[in-house]
């Protein structure tokens, strides 16, 4: 962590290249870091679970679909 301490990246390419580098003096933190960023923030299938619990509600429900939605995410934030 002291290798990464002062270090200032202005753009995103570069801290990738920053850590691509770093494989040799910091493997297993190089490592996390390349699965962190291989992690992408939506996804199609994300999308399409949203969409069918959309369906899933008329509109007098809709209140209930909030509600679930957010019942769902904080169990999953949970389970972390």
């Amino acid at each position: 962590m002291a290798a990464a301490e002062d270090v200032v990246i202005p753009t995103e390419e570069k801290k990738v290249e920053w850590w691509c580098g770093q494989k040799e003096q910091l493997p297993r933190w190089a490592s996390a870091v390349k699965q962190v960023l291989l992690v992408q923030p939506s996804s199609p299938t994300a999308e399409r679970v949203f969409s069918i619990l959309r369906a899933s509600f008329n509109e007098q429900q809709n209140w209930a679909l909030v509600d679930y939605l957010q019942a769902s995410d904080m169990s999953q934030y949970n389970k972390r």
